[in-house]
């Protein structure tokens, strides 16, 4: 062993003398690094983002707004619609919208907007 290895070993070595001496046990190596992880505040926030989306994946089928296993083959070729703020005479509204959009050609599939909004 290095010189240097053995003086961090002998520190540590009277840290926990030091420790039962005052009556408490050891720090365990996970309680060492749970307490170097609360003093660093960005890595407290993104463990908790993390274990957030592991939830959010855990219990995805409650949170759906729809059944994943339904397919609405009406429009299944449909393509993506752009949430609107702004309607056709320039109004602004706080709650986005959709415009309906149907199907003026089946066979090249050309989709146009309607007049009809529908709030998401």
């Amino acid at each position: 062993m290095t010189n240097a290895s053995n003086t961090s070993m002998l520190e540590a070595a009277e840290a926990d003398a030091l420790q039962a001496q005052a009556g408490r046990a050891p720090a365990s190596p996970s309680r060492m690094a749970w307490r170097r992880l609360r003093r660093n505040r960005t890595a407290l926030f993104g463990g908790i983002v993390l274990l957030l989306l592991y939830l959010l994946a855990i219990f995805g089928s409650f949170f759906a707004v729809r059944d994943p296993a339904k397919l609405d083959y009406d429009v299944v070729s449909h393509p993506p619609t752009m949430p609107r703020f702004v309607d056709e005479t320039g109004k602004f509204h706080f709650r986005p919208f959709v415009y309906k959009m149907v199907m003026t050609d089946m066979e090249r599939q050309v989709w146009e907007y309607t007049t009809v909004k529908y709030p998401i």
